[in-house]
């Protein structure tokens, strides 16, 4: 593999973080959000997030949409339906290997 994707987190010119590509960029922003991840990777987000107004845009609607889901009451959803995604997010899980 060449290119950004081919370095080590830190670019060993100048310590700053190497470049992350969009599309990891958007499939861990949830993580981000909430805090989970290593202070490396945190960092390579961030830092890409200063460079890319896209990925911003983006950020900005998942918190926005994250937002919105908090205003719903709990109780709109039928308790069959919260069984039922329980159910599918354990199966889920299992299938996954976790």
């Amino acid at each position: 593999m060449s290119g950004p994707e081919a370095r080590s987190p830190m670019s060993p010119t100048n310590g700053a973080p190497a470049h992350i590509p969009c599309i990891e960029v958007v499939e861990i922003l949830t993580d981000y959000l909430e805090g989970a991840l290593d202070p490396a990777m945190q960092r390579r987000v961030e830092a890409h997030l200063d460079l890319c107004p896209p990925c911003v845009d983006f950020l900005e609607q998942l918190r926005s949409t994250i937002d919105s889901l908090e205003q719903l009451p709990v109780e709109t959803l039928p308790t069959e339906t919260v069984d039922a995604l329980e159910q599918a997010f354990r199966s889920f899980h299992h299938s996954d290997g976790r």
